[in-house]
């Protein structure tokens, strides 16, 4: 079965797409979201069944920089940096998401770009930004290309939209292994997203990453209708903050939820995708070698508290993919 992206215009102007896969055919159009400048918070993310979500509880600003402050802007669409704020519940929430997504780029896995910033660059007739004394994330937006010849704009369309999924079935509208199937099949994807797609399964295992939904998974479609994998984003060490084990979706339809990444779960994986298992073994040995050479160091040059270091290391050094790894090592004298 092939996925079929057929673009359309209206006259010289790209508008749009056609997305068909089997049964699925849905018009994707690109236009500019309308919204207020106020915090953007969703009202349907909701928690996982055997876990939780921060991406409903986090308030977030559309921004533009001026290359010395930032200022927000009255439309989301407007803004080239997504302000992620901080929330009193979670302590040093942005300072986490950061470290997640240098931890992950550290492992291999191509990650948005995002920078930590104080609270102080922001005007301060934002909302929820008066009188803070913090930090925020600002996350470079990745739909937005100053060289693009589309306004600026490049549509991004997560796996939610691609199956057809309610926002509120991100947890359970599909496997792991059917996004890998979609992505085997769409044209300029293949097996390197695929590969990509589980080097951050692996990373989120490490991480304590329990929320990789459907909604967190993403196709960035171009001006000249080509498509790639997007970058990584939403990667929060949730180990920091909770307990808990397993990923967000099933890795394949018939699979138990929230299972430990295991060579059961690999082998079944493989055999729902057609993907060479060896392979996708190599990549579980990659991502545990480097975050077992670098994480370390990492966790502790960065600005979490004492507290939050040791639960992410010990999180990470608990997973039996790490403790298999490290058995098989040979012992040094």
């Amino acid at each position: 079965m092939r996925c079929r992206v057929l673009a359309i215009f209206l006259g010289d102007q790209r508008i749009g797409h056609l997305f068909q896969y089997g049964d699925i055919t849905r018009l994707n159009v690109d236009v500019a979201y309308a919204t207020s400048a106020a915090p953007k918070m969703s009202v349907v993310d909701e928690p996982m069944e055997d876990g939780f979500s921060l991406s409903g509880m986090q308030p977030k600003l559309s921004l533009v920089s001026d290359g010395k402050r930032f200022v927000v802007t009255r439309h989301f669409d407007g803004g080239h940096v997504i302000g992620k704020l901080p929330v009193a519940s979670y302590e040093r929430l942005p300072q986490v998401e950061h470290l997640s997504l240098a931890l992950a780029r550290a492992a291999g896995a191509h990650v948005c770009a995002a920078t930590l910033q104080p609270m102080s660059l922001i005007d301060r007739q934002a909302p929820l930004v008066d009188g803070r004394d913090d930090y925020f994330l600002a996350v470079q937006r990745f739909d937005r290309d100053v060289s693009a010849s589309y306004r600026g704009r490049r549509h991004v369309e997560d796996f939610a939209q691609v199956f057809g999924v309610d926002p509120m079935d991100k947890y359970t509208g599909a496997a792991y292994s059917d996004v890998a199937k979609i992505m085997l099949d769409f044209p300029g994807l293949g097996e390197g997203a695929v590969m990509e797609l589980f080097r951050r399964l692996a990373i989120n295992e490490l991480l304590g990453n329990f929320d990789m939904h459907l909604k967190n998974i993403g196709i960035l479609h171009t001006g000249d209708g080509s498509v790639a994998l997007s970058p990584a984003y939403d990667i929060v060490a949730l180990s920091v903050y909770v307990n808990g084990n397993g990923h967000a979706l099933k890795f394949t339809p018939d699979q138990e939820k929230s299972q430990e990444l295991s060579p059961k779960l690999v082998r079944a994986f493989s055999d729902a995708t057609g993907m060479a298992e060896p392979r996708l073994r190599a990549v579980v040995r990659d991502v545990c070698s480097q975050a077992l050479e670098t994480w370390p160091a990492m966790v502790a040059a960065s600005d979490l508290l004492p507290a939050q270091k040791d639960r992410l290391i010990a999180h990470m050094m608990s997973r039996p993919v790490i403790r298999t790894l490290l058995r098989r090592q040979p012992a040094t004298g």
